[in-house]
């Protein structure tokens, strides 16, 4: 056993306290996105580390139950994502806004972006979680189509648990990973 690591025990009620404290820091989007892209030198006990974050250049092109949907400022007109992706959209905005029950949260801080340049599967900035319909399309679409959502809300679930740990630690360190769990 490594007794460099450390361990720390919490409490449930302070794990409830940490978790609530992530859930009060969503928040709606208003606007567009520019998220310049970045590299983080993240230091832990083991040798250092590059943290890249893609930027995001994204714009507002309408709603969907009660949710903003996102593309690229450089994408073919927002039309055409409701025209061709409608039912897969509704089905992605199903999936995320069960989840979002699970935490208590409103529709309103969760967000899609369909961008199919990006590598990012989700993002938060500052407090509103934005979720890659493209990487939803890729792996979880067809099964949720039949109604075997039960690969979709496992990805999903710890992709949103993923973002609401960034309300709490912002870069990808050892810290941020148990945030939440």
């Amino acid at each position: 056993m490594n007794n460099d690591i450390q361990q720390s025990t919490l409490t449930p009620g302070e794990l409830q306290n940490t978790l609530q404290s992530a859930i009060d820091a969503c928040r709606s989007n208003l606007g567009g996105i520019n998220n310049q892209a970045m590299v983080q030198i993240v230091k832990e006990n083991q040798p250092s580390y590059c943290d890249i974050i893609p930027g995001h250049l994204l714009y507002y092109v309408g709603t969907s139950q009660e949710v903003k949907i996102y593309v690229p400022i450089n994408a073919v007109t927002s039309t055409n994502l409701f025209q061709t992706h409608s039912a897969q959209l509704n089905r992605f905005l199903n999936v995320l806004k069960r989840l979002a029950e699970v935490f208590q949260l409103a529709s309103e801080v969760i967000h899609i972006f369909y961008d199919t340049n990006s590598s990012s599967v989700a993002f938060n900035s500052k407090g509103a979680l934005f979720f890659n319909l493209k990487f939803f399309l890729k792996s979880h679409d067809d099964e949720c189509e039949i109604g075997n959502t039960g690969n979709a809300m496992t990805y999903w679930f710890l992709t949103f648990c993923h973002e609401l740990a960034h309300n709490i630690i912002f870069v990808h360190n050892s810290k941020h990973e148990v945030s939440i769990f």
